[in-house]
């Protein structure tokens, strides 16, 4: 993770298989995977999650909070 990084996770059925996914959001224009499952119209569900405080301070310390 980036500090303060968008992911984006998707989900998208293929042939009967549900796959799961995500990137960040500052790379998602380069996600070919994305892009052909918009277009072939596959996509299920699509969500944005932005790091917790806890996330970043343990990233950048190596600690979680208490």
């Amino acid at each position: 993770m980036q500090k303060g990084a968008v992911s984006v996770s998707y989900t998208y059925s293929n042939q009967g298989i549900e796959y799961h996914r995500s990137t960040q959001l500052s790379q998602l224009n380069r996600d070919v995977e994305l892009q052909e499952v918009l277009k072939n119209n596959l996509l299920l569900s699509i969500h944005s999650s932005e790091p917790t405080l806890n996330d970043i301070f343990t990233e950048l310390t190596g600690r979680k909070l208490q």
